[in-house]
């Protein structure tokens, strides 16, 4: 189905880097596929970079791909076709776009394609605006087949006999630093898979968010929340507000502006994984279907905050969030920010890892 353009990616957590072999949109020419864009080198994009490229103008029949997972030292290989009904939702959101924080409304630029450790690959919608993760994953395939043909490239001489000889590599030459492949090897190897954290990150409960200010002078002006399975939008309160998405995966964190007839406040919040993972299965197990409520209560002088799930009349409070506030007079935006508020030291300790 013709389409306005748009960008095919490829992108993988930051935790889990490969170097991919192969990869293709298959598209209505089988004799002249789409080859999606990836960024260069072995760290391939994120999944919520917006990368440029070639573009696409047809949403594609199914996608096919060959990767080396470099934490896992596994080959593994995909090739599926994308079911009409899946076709047809997605083909209706582009179509659709969304409205912007300035009212606008604009298309998503990019379908991207996630490979996640384990061969599974997961599908997202990106816009500047809005991320949408697609509620349909596929399983990949541990495969040797294409491991003789990629090893010969490196000639005859080369001392890469193995897959794992190759992986090596990249442990000789990036021992150190924040993202070294040790570390994260060890956490996709360690945790990631054995705690099936990526399905626990896209697992969307029922709840929507919502704020609440002690100070009748206080209101909403904008919010920005970022979810565990990538999904993230902007609302620009009473210009966008349909850009909210239903039943999100778990909040990891979130930018929340509001003001008053003399300042602007701008928060960050940052969740804790352990806490929020934990409480939300916890209090979602025995009421999946009812709809949940994240608390965000402001203090009556905006410089103190309460966090909370409420779901069937339980209270679940929300208490290991970092977060740090400013204000900034209306006459004066462009002015030094004043730092209100912050519950910890330097730099912010809490982030979902695995994303």
């Amino acid at each position: 189905m013709s389409m306005a353009e748009y960008f095919f990616g490829v992108g993988t957590p930051y935790q889990a880097p490969i170097n991919i072999l192969f990869a293709i949109a298959k598209v209505s020419d089988p004799d002249d596929p789409y080859v999606p864009m990836c960024m260069s080198g072995w760290q391939h994009g994120a999944i919520v970079d917006i990368e440029t490229g070639d573009p696409i103008y047809e949403f594609p029949k199914g996608f096919a791909a060959v990767w080396i997972s470099l934490t896992e030292r596994k080959v593994y290989e995909v090739d599926v076709d994308f079911s009409n009904p899946m076709i047809d939702s997605v083909t209706k959101m582009f179509q659709k776009g969304l409205k912007n924080r300035r009212g606008e409304v604009v298309p998503y630029s990019h379908f991207k394609a996630s490979l996640y450790p384990g061969g599974v690959v997961r599908f997202h919608l990106l816009a500047n605006d809005k991320i949408v993760s697609l509620d349909y994953s596929f399983p990949g395939k541990f495969t040797s087949e294409y491991d003789d043909a990629y090893l010969n490239s490196f000639g005859p001489n080369s001392s890469i006999r193995t897959i794992d000889d190759y992986c090596g590599i990249y442990y000789k030459s990036n021992p150190k630093g924040k993202n070294n492949i040790i570390s994260q090897a060890e956490y996709v190897n360690k945790i990631g898979l054995p705690e099936t954290i990526w399905d626990r990150y896209y697992t969307r409960y029922n709840y929507k968010i919502r704020f609440s200010f002690e100070n009748p002078q206080s209101y909403l002006y904008f919010w920005s929340p970022k979810f565990s399975n990538s999904e993230r939008f902007s609302c620009q309160s009473g210009v966008n507000d349909d850009v909210v998405i239903k039943r999100p995966a778990t909040i990891c964190s979130m930018n929340l502006w509001w003001q008053n007839s003399q300042y602007r406040y701008t928060s960050y919040f940052y969740f804790n994984e352990e806490e929020m993972l934990s409480l939300f299965e916890k209090a979602f197990t025995d009421y999946p279907d009812q709809q949940g409520e994240l608390l965000v209560h402001v203090g009556k002088y905006n410089n103190t905050f309460e966090l909370s799930l409420c779901l069937n009349g339980e209270v679940y409070q929300i208490k290991q969030t970092e977060i740090r506030a400013f204000r900034d007079l209306l006459s004066d935006l462009d002015g030094d920010s004043e730092l209100i508020y912050k519950n910890y030291e330097e730099n912010h300790k809490n982030e979902f890892k695995g994303l």
